[in-house]
């Protein structure tokens, strides 16, 4: 049972490397002469191609997970595990090339491969999922959700060892991650006895999508999503223009966030769920991260902004466990997988258009990225505590 897991754990962890190694390497060579950036005939044009390397890898997620999804049901979570990890040795063998010859056509061949690759996390996360029944949902999915983030501190630090003369160190890295995540899933992982009886009837996915309550949580989870992202993927350009630094620094710090999200996502959240309810806990889990975004807005010392990242990552912790655990109570047992899709899916889209809107805004403003997303945070609020004020209600006529 556990090796199962640990097998999934680490394919959903691969996936999120493909996305925190390459922002912390490209947001320096924005501000500097170089060919991926000089072409451009104007700063605002090098900025827009940053957005749209950024976005093309959520695009490409997007698309990678349903389709995937699908493929596995009919096919065998194994056999496209295996496919989606060999799309990414593809993938990161291009970003080699992409950087040894300062191409711009591999580099976003190379973006695209690995987002499409990455569309093995729903097949990952709804396997652990089902391998986990003896767990309640949202340590499951915080479970789930530490291995997306541990990407988010291994590939910063990747990253940190790229340089000029070592170019293709970080890939290599990944390279043999991948081919060691093969092997076990090769070796270790029997495939599962597909059940045409199990297939999920189109009448689920009309029903599903015609419940109020969970086309509400989908709204809160996207708002949400919005706001996170936006604050992540704008985070190395602003560090960069608001401090100049660089790699390997620049990586150290986009790790440092990933590691409070880690350490907030398996103690700070189950803590604070013994003082507040889980309702209670996100509502003010938003209130207290709109403030942090918005004091970013006036911040000029790097110590203070080491610690306005911690109610950041705390509102991360308390907020997506709970809402995604909500969206998979109200879902059959057939529509856990659907259920993931979905999520990931407005995960992916959020990246996408953050990624490329947080280079414009940080155009016209270096931190009014920040500003946005906390204008999405309150959003999302207010439509939870609306919601949660009419279920309270209901609950209390029912009784």
């Amino acid at each position: 049972m556990k090796k199962p897991i640990f097998i999934y754990f680490l394919i959903v962890t691969l996936d999120s490397i493909s996305f925190g190694l390459i922002a912390p390497i490209v947001a320096p060579l924005l501000t500097q002469a170089h060919i991926f950036f000089s072409t451009f005939s104007s700063q605002f044009f090098s900025y827009l191609f940053y957005g749209l390397l950024l976005s093309s890898f959520h695009l490409s997620f997007m698309m990678g997970a349903p389709l995937f999804g699908i493929l596995s049901d009919h096919f065998g979570r194994k056999k496209i595990l295996l496919t989606c990890l060999y799309l990414t040795l593809i993938a990161f063998s291009f970003y080699i090339v992409a950087f040894i010859q300062n191409s711009i056509f591999f580099l976003v061949i190379a973006r695209v491969l690995s987002g499409l690759s990455a569309g093995s996390q729903s097949v990952a996360q709804a396997a652990i999922v089902k391998h986990s029944k003896q767990y309640n949902k949202p340590t499951v999915i915080s479970f789930i959700a530490v291995g997306m983030t541990m990407g988010l501190v291994v590939g910063p630090l990747l990253s940190s060892l790229w340089s000029v003369s070592m170019l293709w160190l970080p890939f290599v890295i990944v390279l043999l991650l991948t081919t060691l995540n093969i092997f076990m899933l090769t070796i270790f992982l029997n495939e599962e006895k597909i059940s045409r009886k199990e297939d999920i009837a189109e009448s689920n996915y009309k029903n599903i999508l015609k419940n109020n309550e969970v086309r509400r949580l989908l709204v809160i989870f996207f708002f949400f999503e919005l706001g996170w992202s936006l604050f992540y993927q704008a985070l190395p350009l602003w560090i960069n223009l608001q401090w100049h630094i660089k790699n390997p620094k620049l990586g150290l710090v986009q790790s440092y966030v990933g590691i409070i999200l880690v350490m907030s996502l398996c103690f700070a959240a189950k803590i604070a769920l013994k003082f507040i309810s889980p309702n209670r806990l996100i509502a003010t889990g938003f209130i207290v991260g709109v403030i942090a975004l918005i004091s970013l807005y006036f911040q000029t010392e790097f110590s203070v902004f080491l610690l306005t990242v911690l109610p950041i990552v705390l509102t991360v912790a308390f907020v997506y466990p709970r809402l995604v655990s909500s969206l998979s109570d109200i879902s059959s047992d057939k529509q856990q997988g659907l259920i993931m899709g979905m999520t990931n899916a407005l995960l992916a889209l959020s990246f996408s258009i953050t990624g490329l809107f947080s280079s414009i805004l940080t155009f016209f403003n270096i931190s009014l990225p920040f500003i946005v997303a906390a204008i999405f945070w309150i959003t999302a609020n207010i439509i939870y505590i609306k919601s949660y004020r009419k279920l309270r209600l209901c609950n209390s006529v029912l009784t």
